[in-house]
């Protein structure tokens, strides 16, 4: 069953049809149709999926106090499993994942955990972490770290520990006991 308004097939989109499901859709030939949910003390929408597991199925939006919030509910929706998920401060536009009020443009905080973000693509990952005492960038044990300005590579960490600064073209004189390269030079012990 569905409900429409500007639209007499509800359970239809695109090329897409869910004749089995309830749909509310709200169609406009201008493009500019929208739903808007006005509260005076915040505005939620709670997305639930009843065959999800135990306190893993119930995620709230909502708008309040000038930030959009993400948050997973208990299964009663009256308790949070996991606020602020995700943040957006609409004044300033700054994302929080993990954080109530994000202070930079983007704002981490893994609580607990010392990865606090990964980030990987078809050839591989990386992590940036924090300890009590170190901060650290966990990559593959075959994996180079070189830092590029522009074309032009200022410095390399090779995955067998050895430090470049400059040209990057020998990297078969570092092998061995542990060397920094200067240039285009051999290294020094």
């Amino acid at each position: 069953s569905g409900v429409g308004i500007g639209t007499v097939s509800p359970t239809s989109w695109a090329s897409y049809t869910d004749s089995a499901a309830t749909v509310l859709q709200v169609a406009d030939t201008s493009e500019r149709a929208r739903v808007v949910i006005k509260g005076g003390n915040g505005a939620h929408l709670d997305l639930v999926d009843h065959v999800g597991g135990t306190n893993d199925k119930h995620m709230n939006i909502a708008v309040d106090s000038g930030v959009l919030k993400f948050g997973s509910l208990n299964d009663a929706g009256n308790a949070f499993v996991k606020d602020n998920i995700m943040v957006q401060d609409l004044g300033t536009g700054r994302v929080g994942i993990g954080i109530a009020a994000p202070s930079a443009q983007l704002d981490v905080d893994s609580g607990a955990s010392s990865d606090i973000v990964k980030f990987q693509n078809d050839n591989g990952s990386f992590i940036f972490g924090k300890t009590a005492n170190l901060g650290s960038l966990d990559m593959a044990s075959d994996a180079n770290f070189r830092i590029r300005h522009g074309s032009i590579i200022s410095s390399t960490f090779t995955s067998s520990g050895d430090v470049l600064f400059g040209s990057t073209t020998n990297l078969n004189v570092l092998s061995g006991s542990r060397k920094i390269q200067v240039g285009s030079g051999s290294g020094h012990s």
